[in-house]
This record gives structure tokens, C-alpha cells and sequence, in this order.
């Protein structure tokens, strides 16, 4: 081993080549942070604008479910109008065939009155 002396002290050649490495891995690991936060910046830089594109497409999207809620509200109403409408459409039929029965009756009715009223004729 080659020692130094340098005043009182001996300080060993390892020492300094230790020295040397580790000055040297604190400013490389320092150029290489400096490197990988620069492409950091370079990449959020490029996917800033990507970001703003994505932001947009949300925000017609949003719009865009807006409109079908109010097209599946305006859908609910139609249904239920629908609904109402065939009810009412029930309620009509039963009434006519309730009237067409009421009309059979009376014809038969009439029909007997007449079938009298002509017997004592024929007599």
C-alpha cells in the first residue's frame, strides 16, 4: 500500500482513489437526475396537449349523455301516454261491445213485438 504523508497524518492512496469515486457517483447520479427530469418535462410538455384533447372528447361526451337522459325522459312519457292510450282504447272497446249487446237485445225485442203485432192480424 503507498501511504501519503502530509504533515502528522498518513492518509492512504485507497483513501483518495475512494474519494475520487464517490465525487464521481454523486455527479454522475446528478447529470442522469438532471437528464431523467428533463425527458420528465419533455414528456408531460407533449402530454399536455393530449390531455387537453381527452378533456374536450369528456366534456362532448357529457353533453352527449345529457341529451339521451332527456331523450330517455321524453321516451318515459311517450310510454306512459301509450299506456293510457290503450287503456282508454280498453275501456272504449268494452263500451261498444256492451252497446253492440244492448242493440241485440232491443232487435230481439222489436223483433218479438213485431212477430205479435203481426199475429192478430193473421188471425
Amino acid at each position: 500500500m503507498l501511504n501519503i504523508q502530509h504533515g502528522p497524518k498518513v492518509i492512504n492512496l485507497n483513501t483518495y482513489l475512494q474519494l475520487a469515486g464517490f465525487i464521481i457517483m454523486i455527479l454522475g447520479g446528478a447529470v442522469i437526475g438532471g437528464i431523467l427530469f428533463s425527458e420528465i418535462r419533455t414528456g408531460l410538455s407533449a402530454h399536455t396537449g393530449r390531455l387537453d384533447f381527452l378533456d374536450t372528447r369528456v366534456s362532448k361526451l357529457e353533453a352527449d349523455t345529457r341529451v339521451l337522459d332527456t331523450f330517455a325522459i321524453r321516451l318515459e312519457r311517450v310510454e306512459k301516454q301509450a299506456e293510457g292510450t290503450a287503456t282508454g282504447v280498453r275501456n272504449v272497446e268494452s263500451s261498444i261491445n256492451q252497446v253492440t249487446s244492448d242493440i241485440r237485445l232491443v232487435r230481439e225485442i222489436l223483433q218479438r213485438l213485431e212477430q205479435k203485432s203481426a199475429d192478430p192480424v193473421r188471425n
